[in-house]
């Protein structure tokens, strides 16, 4: 299953789809090649 990132800047994500669930307005990190807990660590 992949992260679709839809209307993103370089660290705000305003739309986000995964797997068939679509969550609106959050932060993404700035590295995205690592786990839930570094990209956590990065907001």
């Amino acid at each position: 299953m992949t992260i679709e990132r839809l209307e993103n800047g370089q660290r705000f994500c305003r739309v986000l789809r995964y797997n068939g669930i679509v969550y609106v307005a959050g932060l993404t990190a700035d590295d995205l090649s690592g786990d839930t807990t570094s990209q956590t660590r990065q907001i």
